[in-house]
């Protein structure tokens, strides 16, 4: 009984000495998003591959995170390597809801695989957006957006020279000069 009484005039000496309280605060997570795609300039009719990388850099768990990837309305979508991903409330709208907390020093990745419409005009624009209960006070890195360039028709549609050879001899058609 002694200690418990010293404990609590202890503390009313504390309080009464003006010492400020700590506000509580919980360990939020620290997320973040990058986005990258592969080639980096793309072709009317040819395929596209977007990785989004993403991270839990703590102190927290992020609590149950959703990663939604929007991918341009001139990339039709062909496959996704993650199978808890569905399509999101636009045809070009992918989501990823986890079923897991993720712990500090968590990471992941998806690979959407898309075609270039024919009809593509430039640039190209992509998102990723990664969002989760728990509070993190660096929002900033929580999305991304990604241009990307759609090279010229001339350049995307030119055939490519063939080399055969015939009699040991290189021969080129629809080769320039």
């Amino acid at each position: 009984m002694g200690l418990l009484t010293a404990g609590v005039a202890g503390l009313v000496l504390l309080a009464g000495a003006g010492v400020p309280p700590v506000p509580w605060r919980s360990a939020g997570a620290d997320l973040s998003v990058r986005i990258t795609v592969a080639p980096q300039v793309a072709q009317p009719g040819h395929w596209l591959t977007y990785r989004v990388r993403v991270r839990n850099s703590g102190p927290g768990d992020a609590v149950l995170p959703v990663l939604t990837v929007n991918v341009p309305g001139d990339v039709d979508i062909k496959y996704v390597d993650v199978a808890a991903c569905h399509p999101g409330a636009t045809r070009n709208e992918v989501v990823c809801p986890s079923d897991a907390d993720i712990p500090s020093g968590g990471s992941g990745e998806l690979t959407v695989l898309g075609k270039v419409r024919a009809s593509a005009r430039g640039p190209l624009r992509a998102g990723a957006r990664l969002t989760s209960d728990a509070r993190d006070g660096n929002e900033v890195d929580n999305h991304v957006e990604l241009v990307t360039r759609i090279a010229p028709a001339r350049l995307a549609n030119r055939p490519r020279p063939e080399v055969r050879r015939t009699d040991g001899v290189a021969r080129c058609s629809r080769c320039r000069g």
